[in-house]
């Protein structure tokens, strides 16, 4: 949060310091897009829009922070097994997010929060790597809108700094640059291609 808070680089998370709209205090938030496993099983291919603030934003970024600790372990197992590394992208694995213990937060009025948290084992294990594994067919359709999404988090970030509140918009504008934009086959350096290998571990 401190590092965002500093600069306007953003690659595909907004985040920004808004105001409470009835305290008038600034706030942070942030909002990024999700794919849903469940959903893209189905054939529904839309991003859906996160978001959260205030206290719940230290939630969820540490939550997402904990994919590079699955992303060590595939290359990890796979140093086990005499293989060369995927290094392989955060979009590699899916991140089961969900609610965590109820916890006491606030200053002078204090209430109860349920914090968003990453359901991820420790140790994390092989079976779990392969049944969050990202799929073939999906690779592209993340890839294909990996721009725009950049250039979503930038604008989204000035406007949650500015006040404005994308919750409240028609659903149908938040994915609308991602309906125009067509899927395209990704530009990669070769590297990107291996993480979606059969002989994965």
């Amino acid at each position: 949060i401190s590092e965002m808070q500093h600069t306007t680089d953003r690659y595909g998370i907004a985040f920004g310091w808004g105001r409470h709209p009835t305290t008038g205090r600034q706030q942070s938030q942030i909002r990024f897009r999700a794919f849903l496993q469940e959903l893209l099983a189905v054939g529904f291919q839309e991003p859906l829009l996160v978001t959260a603030k205030g206290t719940l934003t230290g939630d969820v970024i540490p939550a997402r922070s904990q994919q590079y600790e699955v992303l060590d372990m595939v290359d990890a197992f796979r140093k086990e097994s005499g293989k060369p590394p995927l290094t392989p992208p955060f979009y590699a694995c899916s991140i089961p997010l969900g609610p965590g213990q109820e916890v006491a937060r606030g200053t002078t009025q204090t209430k109860e929060i349920t914090p968003i948290v990453a359901q991820i084992p420790s140790p994390i294990t092989k079976d779990y790597i392969a049944a969050h594994w990202v799929k073939r067919p999906w690779v592209t359709l993340i890839e294909g809108i990996i721009d725009q999404t950049i250039a979503w988090s930038l604008t989204a970030s000035t406007q949650i700094a500015a006040g404005e509140d994308q919750g409240s918009a028609p659903m149908e504008e938040e994915p609308e640059a991602v309906r125009a934009a067509p899927v395209r086959a990704a530009q990669t350096n070769g590297h990107a291609r291996r993480q979606v290998e059969d002989d994965l571990l």
